[in-house]
Protein backbone atom coordinates (compact mmCIF):
# COMPACT_ATOMS: atom_id res chain seq x y z
CA UNK A 1 0.00 0.00 0.00
CA UNK A 2 2.71 2.23 0.58
CA UNK A 3 4.56 1.93 -2.36
CA UNK A 4 1.28 2.56 -4.30
CA UNK A 5 1.00 5.33 -2.52
CA UNK A 6 4.25 6.74 -3.72
CA UNK A 7 4.35 5.58 -7.06
CA UNK A 8 0.44 6.69 -7.42
CA UNK A 9 1.44 9.18 -9.91
CA UNK A 10 4.53 7.88 -11.79
CA UNK A 11 5.09 6.12 -15.00
CA UNK A 12 7.58 3.76 -13.77
CA UNK A 13 6.14 2.05 -10.71
CA UNK A 14 8.79 -0.22 -10.45
CA UNK A 15 11.20 2.08 -9.20
CA UNK A 16 11.19 5.32 -7.05
CA UNK A 17 12.03 9.08 -8.13
CA UNK A 18 14.44 11.36 -4.85
CA UNK A 19 11.19 13.30 -5.24
CA UNK A 20 8.45 10.22 -4.65
CA UNK A 21 11.61 8.90 -1.82
CA UNK A 22 10.63 12.00 0.36
CA UNK A 23 7.44 10.97 0.86
CA UNK A 24 8.19 8.42 2.99
CA UNK A 25 8.25 9.79 5.96
CA UNK A 26 4.71 10.55 5.45
CA UNK A 27 3.37 7.66 3.51
CA UNK A 28 4.39 4.95 6.79
CA UNK A 29 1.97 7.81 8.69
CA UNK A 30 -0.64 6.62 7.07
CA UNK A 31 -3.36 3.78 8.70
CA UNK A 32 -4.94 1.98 5.94
CA UNK A 33 -8.12 0.74 5.76
CA UNK A 34 -10.26 -1.60 3.50
CA UNK A 35 -13.42 0.41 2.04
CA UNK A 36 -16.65 -1.44 1.33
CA UNK A 37 -19.57 -0.39 -0.42
CA UNK A 38 -21.05 2.40 -3.04
CA UNK A 39 -19.73 4.87 -0.49
CA UNK A 40 -16.93 4.43 0.23
CA UNK A 41 -18.03 3.26 3.80
CA UNK A 42 -15.22 1.94 6.02
CA UNK A 43 -16.51 -1.58 7.38
CA UNK A 44 -13.99 -3.23 9.77
CA UNK A 45 -15.49 -6.87 9.35
CA UNK A 46 -14.17 -8.91 6.49
CA UNK A 47 -15.42 -11.84 6.99
CA UNK A 48 -17.92 -13.93 4.71
CA UNK A 49 -21.10 -13.47 6.87
CA UNK A 50 -23.45 -11.02 4.65
CA UNK A 51 -25.91 -10.46 7.19
CA UNK A 52 -22.98 -8.94 9.54
CA UNK A 53 -21.17 -7.00 6.47
CA UNK A 54 -24.48 -5.36 5.83
CA UNK A 55 -25.07 -4.35 9.72
CA UNK A 56 -21.61 -3.34 10.22
CA UNK A 57 -21.51 -1.00 7.41
CA UNK A 58 -24.90 -0.05 8.11
CA UNK A 59 -24.43 1.16 11.11
CA UNK A 60 -20.28 2.49 10.27
CA UNK A 61 -22.72 4.82 7.74
CA UNK A 62 -24.78 6.03 10.56
CA UNK A 63 -22.55 6.66 13.05
CA UNK A 64 -19.98 8.43 10.78
CA UNK A 65 -23.23 10.76 9.64
CA UNK A 66 -23.60 14.30 10.69
CA UNK A 67 -27.10 13.70 11.79
CA UNK A 68 -26.01 11.31 14.68
CA UNK A 69 -22.88 13.52 15.45
CA UNK A 70 -25.48 16.53 16.05
CA UNK A 71 -27.71 14.39 17.63
CA UNK A 72 -25.05 13.65 20.52
CA UNK A 73 -24.06 17.37 20.59
CA UNK A 74 -28.23 18.08 21.27
CA UNK A 75 -28.04 15.19 23.69
CA UNK A 76 -25.09 16.65 25.54
CA UNK A 77 -26.42 20.11 25.46
CA UNK A 78 -29.89 19.04 27.03
CA UNK A 79 -27.62 17.54 29.58
CA UNK A 80 -26.02 19.97 30.65
CA UNK A 81 -28.98 22.34 30.58
CA UNK A 82 -30.84 20.77 32.91
CA UNK A 83 -28.19 20.40 34.96
CA UNK A 84 -27.50 24.03 35.07
CA UNK A 85 -31.39 24.70 35.47
CA UNK A 86 -30.87 22.43 38.85
CA UNK A 87 -28.39 24.27 40.08
CA UNK A 88 -29.97 27.55 39.94
CA UNK A 89 -33.09 25.83 41.65
CA UNK A 90 -31.26 23.77 44.19
CA UNK A 91 -32.14 26.67 47.09
CA UNK A 92 -35.82 26.30 46.23
CA UNK A 93 -36.76 23.24 45.39
CA UNK A 94 -37.10 19.94 47.41
CA UNK A 95 -36.02 16.66 46.88
CA UNK A 96 -39.50 15.63 45.31
CA UNK A 97 -39.63 18.47 43.08
CA UNK A 98 -35.54 18.54 41.39
CA UNK A 99 -35.02 18.65 37.59
CA UNK A 100 -32.60 16.27 36.99
CA UNK A 101 -33.44 13.47 39.59
CA UNK A 102 -31.99 9.87 39.11
CA UNK A 103 -34.25 8.67 36.89
CA UNK A 104 -33.51 11.51 34.45
CA UNK A 105 -29.57 10.52 35.01
CA UNK A 106 -30.61 7.09 34.17
CA UNK A 107 -32.01 7.86 30.78
CA UNK A 108 -29.13 10.04 30.03
CA UNK A 109 -26.62 7.35 30.86
CA UNK A 110 -28.32 4.81 29.15
CA UNK A 111 -28.37 6.85 25.94
CA UNK A 112 -24.76 7.85 26.33
CA UNK A 113 -23.75 4.10 26.63
CA UNK A 114 -25.68 3.19 23.44
CA UNK A 115 -23.64 6.07 21.79
CA UNK A 116 -20.66 3.96 22.49
CA UNK A 117 -21.93 0.52 21.43
CA UNK A 118 -23.29 1.88 18.13
CA UNK A 119 -19.66 3.41 17.11
CA UNK A 120 -18.02 0.11 18.80
CA UNK A 121 -19.96 -1.88 16.01
CA UNK A 122 -19.22 0.48 13.29
CA UNK A 123 -15.96 1.30 13.97
CA UNK A 124 -14.67 -1.75 15.45
CA UNK A 125 -12.66 -1.62 18.92
CA UNK A 126 -9.28 -0.52 16.58
CA UNK A 127 -10.98 2.16 14.63
CA UNK A 128 -12.65 3.45 18.02
CA UNK A 129 -10.10 3.86 20.25
CA UNK A 130 -7.89 5.12 17.24
CA UNK A 131 -9.32 8.47 17.36
CA UNK A 132 -8.78 10.52 20.50
CA UNK A 133 -11.98 12.25 21.27
CA UNK A 134 -13.51 8.56 21.19
CA UNK A 135 -11.38 7.40 24.26
CA UNK A 136 -12.15 11.28 25.86
CA UNK A 137 -15.92 10.04 25.11
CA UNK A 138 -15.43 7.00 26.94
CA UNK A 139 -13.79 7.96 29.92
CA UNK A 140 -16.35 10.87 30.76
CA UNK A 141 -19.15 8.02 29.68
CA UNK A 142 -17.35 5.84 32.67
CA UNK A 143 -17.27 8.82 34.99
CA UNK A 144 -20.93 9.17 34.53
CA UNK A 145 -21.48 5.74 35.05
CA UNK A 146 -19.31 5.44 38.39
CA UNK A 147 -21.27 8.52 39.83
CA UNK A 148 -24.83 6.84 38.73
CA UNK A 149 -23.40 3.49 40.70
CA UNK A 150 -22.65 5.65 43.28
CA UNK A 151 -26.06 6.76 43.42
CA UNK A 152 -28.03 3.51 43.46
CA UNK A 153 -25.78 1.98 45.69
CA UNK A 154 -25.55 1.93 49.52
CA UNK A 155 -22.86 4.48 49.17
CA UNK A 156 -23.33 7.73 51.70
CA UNK A 157 -24.79 9.93 48.71
CA UNK A 158 -25.21 12.95 51.28
CA UNK A 159 -21.95 12.99 52.46
CA UNK A 160 -19.97 12.79 49.37
CA UNK A 161 -22.55 14.15 47.03
CA UNK A 162 -19.68 17.26 45.93
CA UNK A 163 -17.84 13.89 44.28
CA UNK A 164 -20.81 13.11 42.13
CA UNK A 165 -21.87 16.49 41.17
CA UNK A 166 -17.72 16.65 39.85
CA UNK A 167 -18.77 13.64 37.91
CA UNK A 168 -21.66 14.31 36.56
CA UNK A 169 -20.37 17.67 35.04
CA UNK A 170 -17.38 15.99 33.26
CA UNK A 171 -19.60 14.73 30.61
CA UNK A 172 -20.20 18.55 29.78
CA UNK A 173 -16.29 18.71 28.38
CA UNK A 174 -17.91 16.48 25.27
CA UNK A 175 -19.21 19.95 23.99
CA UNK A 176 -15.82 20.74 23.11
CA UNK A 177 -16.27 18.70 20.22
CA UNK A 178 -19.07 20.84 19.06
CA UNK A 179 -16.92 23.67 17.37
CA UNK A 180 -14.01 22.91 15.36
CA UNK A 181 -12.76 26.28 17.11
CA UNK A 182 -12.23 24.48 20.16
CA UNK A 183 -11.01 21.54 18.88
CA UNK A 184 -7.98 23.78 17.21
CA UNK A 185 -7.53 25.28 20.29
CA UNK A 186 -7.41 21.99 22.34
CA UNK A 187 -5.16 19.95 19.42
CA UNK A 188 -2.99 23.11 19.35
CA UNK A 189 -2.10 22.66 22.95
CA UNK A 190 -1.30 18.92 23.29
CA UNK A 191 0.61 19.31 20.12
CA UNK A 192 2.43 22.40 22.19
CA UNK A 193 2.99 20.16 25.21
CA UNK A 194 6.53 18.46 24.27
CA UNK A 195 7.76 21.43 23.49
CA UNK A 196 7.22 23.26 26.84
CA UNK A 197 8.96 20.27 28.44
CA UNK A 198 12.21 21.92 28.55
CA UNK A 199 10.00 25.58 29.69
CA UNK A 200 8.62 23.69 32.52
CA UNK A 201 12.45 22.11 33.37
CA UNK A 202 13.52 25.44 33.58
CA UNK A 203 10.97 26.75 35.60
CA UNK A 204 11.53 24.12 38.27
CA UNK A 205 14.71 24.56 38.29
CA UNK A 206 14.78 28.71 38.55
CA UNK A 207 12.27 27.48 42.25
CA UNK A 208 14.68 25.28 43.41
CA UNK A 209 17.39 27.88 42.92
CA UNK A 210 15.45 30.84 44.61
CA UNK A 211 13.91 27.84 47.00
CA UNK A 212 17.49 27.08 48.51
CA UNK A 213 18.51 30.87 48.71
CA UNK A 214 15.01 32.32 50.56
CA UNK A 215 15.60 28.90 53.47
CA UNK A 216 19.34 30.76 53.96
CA UNK A 217 17.69 34.03 54.04
CA UNK A 218 14.63 33.78 55.96
CA UNK A 219 14.08 30.03 57.50
CA UNK A 220 14.91 31.88 60.63
CA UNK A 221 12.32 34.53 60.73
CA UNK A 222 8.76 33.82 62.06
CA UNK A 223 5.77 36.03 60.69
CA UNK A 224 3.15 35.58 63.36
CA UNK A 225 1.72 38.28 64.16
CA UNK A 226 4.51 40.50 62.80
CA UNK A 227 4.30 43.64 61.13
CA UNK A 228 2.45 45.51 64.32
CA UNK A 229 1.60 48.85 63.42
CA UNK A 230 2.35 48.79 59.72
CA UNK A 231 -0.46 49.35 57.00
CA UNK A 232 0.03 44.87 56.32
CA UNK A 233 -0.34 44.07 59.85
CA UNK A 234 -3.93 42.70 59.45
CA UNK A 235 -2.49 40.22 57.13
CA UNK A 236 -0.66 38.79 59.49
CA UNK A 237 -2.70 39.07 62.40
CA UNK A 238 -3.64 35.34 63.91
CA UNK A 239 -6.26 35.55 67.24
CA UNK A 240 -5.42 32.40 69.44
CA UNK A 241 -8.95 31.78 69.63
CA UNK A 242 -9.28 29.60 66.54
CA UNK A 243 -13.28 30.74 66.17
CA UNK A 244 -12.05 34.14 66.14
CA UNK A 245 -13.08 36.21 63.21
CA UNK A 246 -10.04 38.42 62.35
CA UNK A 247 -7.13 35.32 61.30
CA UNK A 248 -4.73 36.27 58.72
CA UNK A 249 -2.99 33.39 57.42
CA UNK A 250 -0.07 35.23 55.08
CA UNK A 251 2.06 34.09 57.87
CA UNK A 252 2.10 30.83 56.17
CA UNK A 253 4.05 32.08 53.15
CA UNK A 254 7.53 31.36 54.48
CA UNK A 255 10.67 29.96 53.87
CA UNK A 256 10.92 27.51 56.51
CA UNK A 257 11.22 24.81 54.38
CA UNK A 258 11.36 23.09 50.60
CA UNK A 259 7.47 22.86 49.77
CA UNK A 260 6.71 25.61 52.28
CA UNK A 261 9.38 28.15 49.96
CA UNK A 262 8.02 26.24 46.63
CA UNK A 263 4.38 27.26 47.78
CA UNK A 264 5.39 30.85 48.93
CA UNK A 265 7.28 30.99 44.98
CA UNK A 266 4.45 30.16 43.48
CA UNK A 267 2.07 32.92 44.67
CA UNK A 268 4.99 35.39 43.92
CA UNK A 269 4.91 33.75 40.43
CA UNK A 270 1.28 34.31 40.12
CA UNK A 271 1.72 37.82 41.76
CA UNK A 272 -1.01 36.66 44.65
CA UNK A 273 -0.37 39.99 46.52
CA UNK A 274 3.63 39.58 46.37
CA UNK A 275 3.97 43.17 47.49
CA UNK A 276 2.61 42.18 50.92
CA UNK A 277 4.92 39.32 51.33
CA UNK A 278 7.94 41.19 50.62
CA UNK A 279 6.82 44.09 52.26
CA UNK A 280 6.91 41.43 55.73
CA UNK A 281 10.00 40.16 55.22
CA UNK A 282 11.54 43.55 54.36
CA UNK A 283 10.50 43.90 57.73
CA UNK A 284 11.47 40.92 60.12
CA UNK A 285 14.82 41.42 58.64
CA UNK A 286 14.99 45.22 58.82
CA UNK A 287 16.88 45.99 55.59
CA UNK A 288 15.43 47.27 52.84
CA UNK A 289 18.00 45.15 50.55
CA UNK A 290 15.81 42.13 51.00
CA UNK A 291 13.56 43.66 48.42
CA UNK A 292 16.04 42.74 45.93
CA UNK A 293 15.70 39.14 46.23
CA UNK A 294 11.72 39.31 45.18
CA UNK A 295 12.50 41.31 42.33
CA UNK A 296 15.12 39.72 41.08
CA UNK A 297 12.60 36.45 40.89
CA UNK A 298 9.92 38.29 39.73
CA UNK A 299 11.75 39.76 36.37
CA UNK A 300 13.11 35.91 36.24
CA UNK A 301 9.63 34.16 35.99
CA UNK A 302 8.19 37.55 34.29
CA UNK A 303 10.91 36.55 31.24
CA UNK A 304 10.03 32.84 31.16
CA UNK A 305 6.48 32.99 31.28
CA UNK A 306 6.22 35.65 28.47
CA UNK A 307 8.34 33.42 25.89
CA UNK A 308 5.77 30.75 26.82
CA UNK A 309 3.21 32.77 26.54
CA UNK A 310 4.74 33.98 23.31
CA UNK A 311 5.37 30.76 21.61
CA UNK A 312 1.72 29.35 22.56
CA UNK A 313 0.08 32.55 21.09
CA UNK A 314 2.39 32.28 17.84
CA UNK A 315 1.02 28.92 17.63
CA UNK A 316 -2.66 29.42 18.13
CA UNK A 317 -1.64 32.42 15.35
CA UNK A 318 0.08 30.37 12.52
CA UNK A 319 -2.51 27.47 12.79
CA UNK A 320 -5.59 29.53 12.38
CA UNK A 321 -4.15 31.72 9.31
CA UNK A 322 -2.73 28.45 7.67
CA UNK A 323 -6.36 26.84 8.16
CA UNK A 324 -7.17 30.49 6.50
CA UNK A 325 -5.07 30.20 3.56
CA UNK A 326 -5.46 26.36 2.95
CA UNK A 327 -8.24 25.24 1.35
CA UNK A 328 -10.26 22.71 2.68
CA UNK A 329 -9.86 20.46 0.02
CA UNK A 330 -6.27 20.36 -0.08
CA UNK A 331 -5.93 19.97 3.83
CA UNK A 332 -8.49 16.68 3.63
CA UNK A 333 -6.11 15.53 0.65
CA UNK A 334 -2.86 15.64 2.79
CA UNK A 335 -4.76 13.81 5.26
CA UNK A 336 -6.16 11.14 3.59
CA UNK A 337 -5.88 9.34 0.38
CA UNK A 338 -6.91 6.14 -1.49
CA UNK A 339 -4.88 3.46 -3.13
CA UNK A 340 -6.76 0.47 -5.27
CA UNK A 341 -4.86 -3.28 -5.63
CA UNK A 342 -6.42 -5.37 -7.97
CA UNK A 343 -6.64 -8.67 -7.50
CA UNK A 344 -3.44 -9.76 -9.78
CA UNK A 345 -1.53 -7.74 -7.37
CA UNK A 346 -3.04 -9.55 -4.68
CA UNK A 347 -2.08 -12.73 -5.76
CA UNK A 348 1.43 -12.04 -6.29
CA UNK A 349 1.84 -11.68 -2.90
CA UNK A 350 4.01 -14.10 -0.47
CA UNK A 351 1.29 -15.48 2.07
CA UNK A 352 3.15 -16.15 5.29
CA UNK A 353 1.44 -17.65 8.60
CA UNK A 354 0.50 -14.17 9.99
CA UNK A 355 -1.62 -13.77 7.01
CA UNK A 356 -3.09 -17.09 6.99
CA UNK A 357 -3.90 -16.79 10.82
CA UNK A 358 -5.54 -13.67 10.29
CA UNK A 359 -7.56 -15.39 7.13
CA UNK A 360 -8.71 -17.32 9.69
CA UNK A 361 -9.76 -15.37 12.38
CA UNK A 362 -11.82 -13.45 9.28
CA UNK A 363 -9.34 -10.40 9.83
CA UNK A 364 -7.79 -10.30 6.58
CA UNK A 365 -8.89 -9.34 3.20
CA UNK A 366 -11.29 -11.03 1.65
CA UNK A 367 -10.75 -14.00 -0.86
CA UNK A 368 -10.84 -12.95 -4.36
CA UNK A 369 -10.83 -15.33 -7.12
CA UNK A 370 -7.93 -15.58 -9.23
CA UNK A 371 -8.08 -14.06 -12.73
CA UNK A 372 -10.93 -11.32 -11.92
CA UNK A 373 -10.79 -7.89 -12.39
CA UNK A 374 -11.56 -6.92 -8.72
CA UNK A 375 -10.46 -3.73 -7.37
CA UNK A 376 -10.26 -3.29 -4.11
CA UNK A 377 -9.71 0.06 -2.57
CA UNK A 378 -8.18 1.36 0.37
CA UNK A 379 -8.45 4.63 2.79
CA UNK A 380 -5.32 5.87 4.33
CA UNK A 381 -6.12 7.79 7.17
CA UNK A 382 -3.56 10.42 9.49
CA UNK A 383 -4.17 11.54 13.25
CA UNK A 384 -5.06 15.57 12.97
CA UNK A 385 -2.36 16.12 15.64
CA UNK A 386 1.45 15.32 16.75
CA UNK A 387 3.99 15.22 14.40
CA UNK A 388 1.82 14.17 10.77
CA UNK A 389 -0.15 17.17 12.04
CA UNK A 390 2.77 19.35 12.04
CA UNK A 391 4.12 17.60 8.66
CA UNK A 392 1.19 18.58 7.28
CA UNK A 393 1.36 21.81 8.14
CA UNK A 394 5.00 22.86 7.45
CA UNK A 395 4.85 21.07 4.12
CA UNK A 396 2.28 23.19 2.57
CA UNK A 397 3.26 24.70 -0.55
CA UNK A 398 5.14 27.42 -1.03
CA UNK A 399 2.65 29.76 -2.17
CA UNK A 400 0.30 29.32 0.62
CA UNK A 401 3.43 30.01 3.20
CA UNK A 402 3.79 33.35 1.55
CA UNK A 403 -0.20 34.39 1.53
CA UNK A 404 0.60 33.17 5.68
CA UNK A 405 3.65 35.56 5.58
CA UNK A 406 2.41 38.25 4.12
CA UNK A 407 -0.64 38.12 6.27
CA UNK A 408 1.77 39.11 9.33
CA UNK A 409 3.98 35.74 9.87
CA UNK A 410 7.16 35.95 8.64
CA UNK A 411 9.33 33.57 7.09
CA UNK A 412 12.17 33.47 9.36
CA UNK A 413 9.58 32.84 12.17
CA UNK A 414 7.88 30.46 10.54
CA UNK A 415 10.79 28.53 9.76
CA UNK A 416 11.66 28.57 13.18
CA UNK A 417 8.67 27.18 14.25
CA UNK A 418 9.25 24.36 11.58
CA UNK A 419 13.06 23.46 12.90
CA UNK A 420 11.03 23.18 16.56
Amino acid sequence: LIWKFLTRASSKPDSLTSAEFSLVYQAISFKWNLLSGKEGVTCWYRGSNKVLVKIVTSVSSFVSSKGFEFAVYGLVGLNTALLVLQAGLIQTTDQDHIVYNTEVGLVFMLLYVAEVVLKLLGMGLRGYLSCPWNIFDLLVTTTSLISLVLVFSSYDVEEHMSTIVVLRLVRVLRLFRMKKRFRDVFGTAVILLPHLVSTVIVLQLLYYFFAIIGMELFSSYDLLNCCKGSPIESFYFHHPEPHAVLHGFYFMNNFHSLPEAAITLFELTVVNNWSIIMEAHVIVTGTGWTRLYFIIFYLLTLVVLTIVVAAILEAFLFRIQYKKALKKEDESGQLAVTVNISSAELSSLPHSLPSRLLSKLKYSLPRLEPGSDTLLTFRGDKRQGGPERSCSIFSTRPEVLGQIASAGVGGGRVGHRAGV
